[in-house]
């Protein structure tokens, strides 16, 4: 589709394990589309058994066969599942999902403070704390300070944070 530009490579596989062998040589896949019955195969159970392969991939699995769809829950976590004749406005719905998710793990927070500049990934704060004019982060790799309003800084954050207090921003 042409709402989705970022897409740059789509790969078709006929086997399971063409797919597993591609995921293990290149490593940045974003999304797997599997197919519940391919051919010979099991499109469930190749997943579970590579799911330390692909444990960080969305995985959407799509079926005609709606005796599998309890099955798929078995393992690994499926993003979703689309029933053959796919509905187009489903998948973007669930593409548009899985991009907001990636979007907000990888969105990060400039921090300056003693003429250091420092990026902070937004996943990785625990919640941020005004004291005096200073603002503190706590984070999972430690605290930052910033000589900023703690409005200011929730300007420039996402809607994982909330404002609990006039002091503090707790990230969810």
């Amino acid at each position: 589709s042409s709402k989705y530009k970022m897409i740059t490579n789509i790969e078709v596989f006929t086997s399971a394990k063409q797919m597993i062998n591609y995921i293990k040589a290149i490593p940045s896949v974003d999304l797997i589309i599997m197919d519940i019955c391919l051919g010979n195969e099991n499109g469930i159970e190749c997943i579970n058994e590579e799911k330390d392969s692909i444990a960080n991939i969305p995985v959407i699995f799509v079926t005609g066969y709606m005796e599998y769809c309890q099955d798929i829950f078995m393992g690994v976590k499926p993003w979703g599942l689309l029933t053959k004749p796919i509905s187009e406005q489903r998948l973007h719905n669930y593409i548009d999902s899985i991009i907001k998710i990636s979007e907000e793990k990888t969105a990060s927070i400039s921090v300056n403070f003693n003429r250091t500049k420092t990026s902070i990934k937004l996943s990785e704060i625990i919640y941020i704390e005004s004291c005096g004019r200073k603002v503190i982060y706590h984070t999972n790799a430690g605290v930052f300070e910033e000589y900023i309003k703690l409005d200011d800084v929730c300007e420039k954050l996402n809607d994982s944070f909330v404002r609990c207090h006039k002091s503090y921003a707790v990230n969810l």
